[in-house]
């Protein structure tokens, strides 16, 4: 299902955003979408609570939570195979794919 959202931007926004493909709505929902991801506080699974148990950092365990969604990316920073940077791009990617196959191309 899709709406229409109206918003009042300056001038040079909107006439910058007019040039874009599709007046540049995918590039709103893409950010919008990366917003959502981790300001929505995923419920933590008793998997990844017992892959949280030796984090100290609070900032760290933080970000980590908000990777709640994809358990093995959290795995992967705390086995010290990726950094939390990585973990999250590669969830934004995630995102943005599984957003895109639940609407189609044709959306």
């Amino acid at each position: 299902m899709r709406k229409t959202f109206s918003v009042e931007l300056p001038a040079e926004v909107v006439d910058w955003l007019e040039s874009q493909p599709d007046g540049g709505a995918d590039l709103i929902e893409g950010v919008v979408r990366e917003k959502m991801a981790f300001s929505v506080e995923t419920p933590v699974s008793p998997e990844v609570e017992g892959l949280l148990m030796g984090v100290t950092d609070p900032e760290l365990l933080g970000r980590l939570r908000a990777l709640a969604r994809y358990p093995q990316l959290i795995g992967a920073v705390t086995s010290e195979l990726v950094t939390i940077e990585r973990a999250e791009a590669m969830a934004v990617e995630a995102d943005s794919r599984r957003s895109f196959s639940q609407r189609g191309p044709e959306a």
